[in-house]
């Protein structure tokens, strides 16, 4: 193999060595995202409570809870609700991931300030 050779596949090693170890710039969280993400689960909540507090009060204050017609409606929102904050969480645990995975020099910088974890 010609020094011209080696040295191209040398160049593209590095090159590729380079751009594995680095993040991809879409990827890096950023404030607003995590913000949204908490206000999401806070409006989930918000609305569950909102949607099926008659429902809870009936069934919290009826002492034969088997045969109210509300439980079986209140199980099926509390599901959905569970089900959407659930996906909330899965993103929040892979931008938890991602960050305390970051390994470079300006991980500081980045993540070290903000107050939001």
């Amino acid at each position: 193999m010609s020094r011209f050779h080696k040295l191209n596949l040398y160049i593209l090693l590095l090159a590729s060595a380079i751009l594995i170890s680095q993040p991809a710039k879409a990827n890096i969280p950023t404030e607003t995202q995590i913000q949204t993400l908490r206000q999401k689960a806070a409006s989930i909540t918000t609305e569950f409570d909102r949607e099926t507090f008659d429902l809870r009060m009936i069934c919290e204050f009826n002492s034969d809870l088997s045969n109210l017609e509300c439980c079986p409606k209140l199980n099926y929102i509390a599901k959905q609700s569970r089900s959407q904050l659930d996906k909330v969480i899965k993103a929040q645990q892979q931008i938890k991931a991602y960050i305390e995975n970051y390994s470079r020099d300006d991980w500081e910088t980045r993540f070290g300030k903000t107050n939001l974890w």
